[in-house]
């Protein structure tokens, strides 16, 4: 399956190709987005807010936990198609089309149109939204107002998660640098 690899630890956006078959696909991308860590997580997410309507249908998956890694040992970029329609993302993203039975196809993307869509974002200029945790009943509906994740509105460098947090990858993120948590 064809795919594209956004990689902001390289700056660098390439065409990639996909094992396809049962369970096989997913353990490719992670390979991708997690190189050497075969014990990370993907996170879906949706693209179609944030690129021209003809690519609406295709997502990024990405590190479960790539805000969570501090800030100093990671490498942001955004996706979008202006400058107030970006979405920033933490680590690499490997992008597919999404069917509408939840499975993956190729992704119809050339890697140009999406050099043109990604900026590079450094760690300091990241700003984001930050999680809000929902309390929920039985049947999983939301009760009560929602709790802001580390009290704060937005995630910026000053302000990111817990900088205490250990990532399961020991290595560093970036060769080069230190492991573990820059303080």
């Amino acid at each position: 399956m064809k795919a594209i690899l956004i990689d902001p630890f390289a700056k660098t956006i390439s065409q990639v190709l996909l094992t396809v078959s049962e369970g096989s696909t997913y353990h490719s991308m992670r390979n991708l987005v997690h190189p050497g860590n075969p014990r990370g997580y993907l996170e879906h997410v949706s693209l179609g807010n944030f690129l021209p309507q003809a690519w609406y249908d295709h997502g990024a998956y990405i590190d479960e936990e790539g805000m969570l890694v501090p800030w100093d040992r990671q490498a942001f970029f955004s996706i979008g198609d202006n400058h107030f329609n970006r979405y920033t993302l933490a680590g690499r993203a490997v992008i597919v089309r999404d069917k509408d039975d939840g499975d993956s196809d190729d992704c119809r993307m050339s890697v140009e149109l999406v050099t043109r869509l990604v900026q590079w974002v450094p760690a300091r200029a990241v700003s984001v939204e930050a999680p809000r945790i929902y309390a929920a009943d039985e049947q999983m509906r939301p009760v009560g107002a929602p709790t802001l994740l580390d009290g704060v509105e937005r995630w910026t460098y000053d302000t990111q998660p817990s900088r205490a947090y250990s990532p399961s990858e020991p290595e560093p993120l970036i060769p080069g640098l230190p492991s573990g948590d820059p303080a």
